[in-house]
């Protein structure tokens, strides 16, 4: 999956740029790397995650105390 999407990244490249520079194809091929490396944990991330409601802490309610005590 990251093969294919950095070699898409360098195929847009060549299709904008029909000689671009070394600097310039190195650049887009480690940052389509990069992307192809960290989005598949961003997007996990958001759909897992985002579901969950943000934790109470329930420790030191007023009720939590009343119980204590």
């Amino acid at each position: 999956m990251s093969h294919a999407f950095t070699a898409g990244a360098l195929f847009c490249l060549y299709a904008i740029r029909s000689e671009p520079s070394a600097l310039v194809e190195q650049t887009v091929q480690r940052s389509a790397s990069a992307l192809a490396g960290i989005g598949p944990f961003a997007l996990l991330r958001v759909v897992v995650l985002a579901d969950r409601a943000p934790a109470r802490d329930a420790s030191l309610s007023r009720t939590a105390m009343a119980m204590a005590a």
